[in-house]
């Protein structure tokens, strides 16, 4: 872990304790998208239900951040392409207004954005599009989320001008060097307290993982055997070796929002092919250094979140979900590569549960 000239360290999903959908059938939600540039698409989203939808915008379709968007783009031989964006990690019970979009019963919210910003297309040539996925939501009148409406889109074949989507990516990457890292005074402070803390539940968690109890290795990764226990604890003992390095390692941690993602909500974000992770001033100054629920939000679990994503550490995925119910419905092998899976295994530890 770099601090950078003054001292610095470095994706959408959006961190949220994720629940099945009450809200009506699967299509309650639809998702058209349209190709409406070189590398831009528009998604149309319309409730489809009888009441209206208070979705989380941040982190999701519905936001501007760069982040996954639950996208999928394949190339011709139909590999798909290896997400670049940021992953976002939200603070779900400090959620405000501006997290969420209101959608009436039968309206249409629609959004831009630019998949050359969070894919490589600057090979060119056609790419298949589509999105799939679900969207946290909160009752009417509240700020706390209450469930998911799941979607699937059409998919649209694009036919990509290399170049300009490249010029998208550029501009994308061009913020990265503009800005330079603050992790001074009492935000060094927290930062330093918070890896400190990583490296100690990290620690316990390569423990648990080579020689704790099946039953929470069962809860968890769905697996008690060698090759398991051996992948999740080595994940941690690099997770611990990068937290415990404040002055090199493989990353760079930044207290100032490098990539303007630190919208409403959000904790921290990583952009796991620089090699650096952002941390938002709601960490720093609201959210606890510990927590003592068996699978609460801290400073100390949401950096050990954010190193697994990573490419050198493990390079996770946020599967569009997070917190223990999240956890629980992925298959055993997205387990092994969710960055909340590793978060929460950690703290069920710290927490004793």
């Amino acid at each position: 872990m770099k601090f950078s000239s003054i001292l610095s360290l470095a994706s959408l999903a959006s961190a949220a304790p994720y629940f099945h959908s009450n809200e009506g059938s699967p299509d309650a939600l639809s998702v058209k998208l349209e190709m409406v540039g070189n590398s831009d698409v528009k998604a149309s989203i319309t409730n489809n239900g009888n009441s209206k939808l208070r979705l989380l915008k941040t982190g999701t379709i519905l936001g501007n951040a760069p982040v996954e968007k639950n996208t999928e783009a394949k190339n011709v031989k139909d590999q798909e392409l290896e997400f670049g964006g940021v992953h976002l990690t939200i603070a779900y019970d400090m959620l405000e207004d501006g997290a969420f979009q209101d959608i009436d019963a039968g309206q249409t919210a629609e959004v831009t954005f630019d998949v050359g910003q969070i894919r490589d297309l600057s090979h060119g040539g056609t790419f298949d599009i589509s999105a799939t996925g679900s969207i946290p939501f909160a009752n009417e009148g509240t700020n706390t989320l209450a469930g998911l409406v799941p979607y699937k889109s059409n998919k649209i074949q694009a036919e990509v001008d290399g170049p300009m989507a490249s010029h998208s990516r550029l501009v994308l990457d061009q913020k990265r060097t503009v800005v330079k890292p603050d992790c001074t005074g009492s935000n060094y402070t927290v930062v330093r307290a918070a890896l400190r803390n990583c490296a100690n539940l990290s620690q316990a968690a390569t423990q648990a993982a080579s020689f704790g109890p099946d039953a929470r290795m069962q809860k968890f990764y769905q697996a008690t055997d060698k090759n398991t226990r051996s992948v999740v604890a080595g994940v941690f003992e690099k997770v611990k070796n990068e937290c415990l390095t404040f002055d090199s390692g493989v990353s760079s941690l930044y207290c100032t929002d490098r990539f303007n993602s630190c919208a409403d909500g959000v904790l921290a974000y990583t952009v796991a092919q620089a090699s650096y992770m952002v941390y938002c001033n709601l960490f720093l100054t609201r959210l606890p250094l510990n927590a003592q629920s068996c699978y609460g939000q801290s400073q100390s679990n949401t950096i050990v979140h954010e190193v697994t994503h990573l490419s050198q550490i493990k390079g996770t995925n946020d599967y569009g979900g997070y917190g223990i119910a999240s956890v629980q419905n992925l298959t055993a092998a997205q387990n092994l590569n969710h960055a909340d899976t590793y978060a929460l295994f950690a703290q069920s530890i710290y927490a004793g549960c």
